[in-house]
């Protein structure tokens, strides 16, 4: 009788926490679910705000015009920036995020976080300063885009907390074996700082500080959450220390892989003689003055260093130079400019200017912060070997013009949202790409069985009547469309839904609000694919 109450009592028990396990699953499919529909709903008119903006700025404005839609644009990013932080938090919950282990390099990844933060760095004056030790190798493999997703987080939140000073990414590497190594990041700002009480809370989801940080810079209180979950996931732990009104230092470590043998000179200059050069950098930020001078060193550069215009005088007289670094906040007395020219007219001597003053004339520019690549850049520039082109909006062209090689193919557009057509159809005048509109899935179809000559479709996803999943699915199954590249539009970026949209026979995706150099790119390689397998046949 004991043994049968205690089953009976077991059974009622299990029955029970069975029952309770299927309502939290319940509960978080629900909000997963609300946060899939959410997303895409607010995605949507962010898309519209960013997509126009973006084709305006490329009209002729006027500067306070230029200056307006730019504000309009920086706060749909930031507001997407806000969205993404819900997202991911939301992700690492529900234990879908997952660390990918792919090629990648360092100086790319850099080029990237400075274009997405170096103007916030502008804005307040900030020095903005990337000191990457020789001991980082520049191939690697892990997940780039979780450490941009940290690296970022962390550099928005040192130039929001600071407002004079600098902040510096640091990274230093430890070998651990022939191919493994440990990177130590550190992100060191000089700005308001941290008590221990402030620090205790600085982890916990959606919570700031205090409160009135939060009332004062904004934030969902997410960030650092986030940060920490994701350097868990790739095997490091994230610290911070801090002092009120000094300054605070965020680090971590994360386990990465590199073939040493790769790196053992990385860059070459193509000529001995540009092996051979002396040096002159004249800037007073000593941090920022150290990283250039290692990264000339490198190239077996003998450099000097200034930290204002009189010391760099008294250089000028008692060494030769072949080029000078000159800080464009710097300010230069009349001595050294007279020096200065002299020098160019007698010794051909090089001028880089380095930061984003473009009223500056002559010479060449290095922006702030620049990484190893961008010094051989400039370096090659400098003496011919290559054109100095700004990276951002040349980029952007050059993957623009990319697409003429497409010009007269056809590009099926299927969005059932006019301001969404109008976007699309605005960043592809000039590819001479010939665009067919069609509302919606049904539509999609009839269009496809009426013109052959389709090379690529354009799918967005929530669609009335037939959405973008039953299209796609309907499209495979006719051996004749079975080429045809289908890329998906869609503001969900869940796991779930990438997975759905492999599922219904589409070979990739754009997420909404689009990002133009990933549309580019993106629709390159389907005309591509397209291309190829027309030739083939």
């Amino acid at each position: 009788m004991w043994r049968e109450r205690n089953y009976r009592k077991l059974k009622t028990q299990y029955a029970k926490l069975s029952k309770d396990k299927e309502l939290i699953q319940d509960s978080i499919q629900a909000k997963n679910d609300f946060i899939a529909m959410m997303s895409h709903e607010i995605r949507a008119p962010i898309n519209a705000i960013m997509g126009m903006s973006h084709l305006v700025l490329e009209s002729r404005l006027s500067v306070t015009q230029r200056s307006q839609i730019s504000k309009i644009k920086d706060s749909a990013s930031l507001l997407l920036n806000l969205i993404n932080d819900i997202l991911d938090h939301s992700k690492i919950e529900a234990g879908k995020v997952t660390i990918e282990q792919i090629p990648f390099d360092l100086n790319s990844l850099l080029n990237d976080i400075s274009n997405i933060i170096s103007h916030k760095a502008n804005e307040k004056q900030i020095e903005l300063v990337f000191d990457i030790d020789n001991s980082v190798p520049h191939k690697l493999i892990g997940d780039p885009l979780r450490l941009l997703q940290v690296l970022v987080n962390l550099l928005n939140n040192a130039i929001k907390f600071t407002n004079q000073g600098s902040v510096i990414l640091r990274a230093r590497g430890q070998q651990i074996s022939r191919l493994n190594l440990k990177i130590h990041f550190e992100v060191i700002d000089t700005g308001i700082g941290m008590d221990e009480t402030q620090i205790a809370k600085l982890f916990q989801s959606y919570t700031q500080a205090d409160n009135s940080i939060a009332r004062k810079y904004g934030g969902t209180g997410l960030g650092l959450a986030i940060c920490k979950n994701l350097v868990s996931l790739m095997g490091g732990v994230i610290h911070v220390s801090s002092s009120l009104n000094v300054g605070s230092t965020f680090s971590f470590d994360i386990k990465l892989y590199s073939d040493f043998d790769i790196e053992k000179r990385h860059y070459r200059l193509p000529t001995p003689e540009l092996m051979s050069k002396n040096a002159l950098v004249l800037d007073d930020n000593t941090d920022s003055s150290t990283v250039l001078k290692r990264g000339l060193e490198y190239f077996h550069y003998e450099v000097k260093t200034a930290i204002d215009s009189l010391d760099a005088v008294a250089l000028f007289r008692a060494y030769t130079f072949d080029i000078v670094f000159i800080d464009t906040q710097i300010a230069l007395s009349r001595e050294f400019k007279r020096e200065l020219q002299n020098r160019i007219r007698e010794n051909s001597l090089k001028l880089v200017w380095i930061g984003e003053d473009t009223k500056k004339r002559g010479g060449f520019i290095l922006s702030k912060p620049y990484n190893q690549l961008d010094i051989f850049n400039t370096i090659l520039s400098i003496y011919g070997y290559m054109d100095q082109n700004g990276k951002h909006q040349n980029n952007t062209k050059k993957l623009k013009d990319s697409l003429k090689k497409f010009a007269g193919d056809t590009l099926l557009l299927v969005e059932n949202n006019e301001i969404n057509r109008s976007i699309i159809a605005g960043l592809l005048a000039g590819t001479d790409i010939v665009i067919e509109m069609a509302q919606t899935g049904q539509e999609a179809l009839d269009r496809l069985e009426a013109n052959p000559k389709i090379s690529v479709i354009l799918m967005d996803i929530q669609m009335p009547i037939m959405d973008g999943f039953e299209a796609a699915t309907r499209i495979r199954q006719n051996p004749d469309h079975d080429r045809i590249p289908i890329i998906a539009v869609t503001g969900n970026t869940l796991e779930g839904e990438i997975q759905h949209i492999s599922n219904a026979g589409m070979n990739g995706h754009i997420t909404k609000p689009i990002d133009v150099n990933t549309f580019y790119t993106t629709l390159y390689y389907a005309f591509e694919k397209s291309y190829n397998h027309t030739t083939k046949n």
